[in-house]
């Protein structure tokens, strides 16, 4: 069996609880760590409309809003991965037994 045959082998099964982290090696000297996430994802409601409205006070809002988002991520151990705009992407470690990320839904 190939390296990347074992690897392949190895994403088709199902994740449980017990794979929280697997590190899988092969005879050719590369080594890929499988973790589980949760990883957020959000932008803001109407932004486009918003900076159309009024551009300053949008700029000031989301600035404002960042900075507590920001806060947040760190609080729950993530790691911010990218933003772009609006959006902020980032990622938490998640233990066998509970997420460390937030635990807010957003209203419907």
């Amino acid at each position: 069996m190939t390296c990347a045959g074992a690897v392949a082998s190895e994403f088709e099964s199902p994740l449980t609880t017990g794979w929280a982290r697997t590190i899988i090696s092969c005879a050719e000297g590369w080594v890929l760590e499988r973790k589980l996430t949760a990883i957020l994802c959000a932008d803001v409601f109407g932004y486009s409309r918003l900076m159309g409205e009024d551009e300053e006070a949008t700029h000031r809002t989301l600035t404002s809003h960042r900075k507590v988002i920001d806060g947040l991520i760190e609080q729950h151990h993530g790691r911010f991965v990218n933003s772009a705009g609006d959006s902020v992407l980032a990622e938490f470690a998640v233990s066998s037994t509970r997420s460390n990320a937030p635990s807010r839904s957003r209203p419907h």
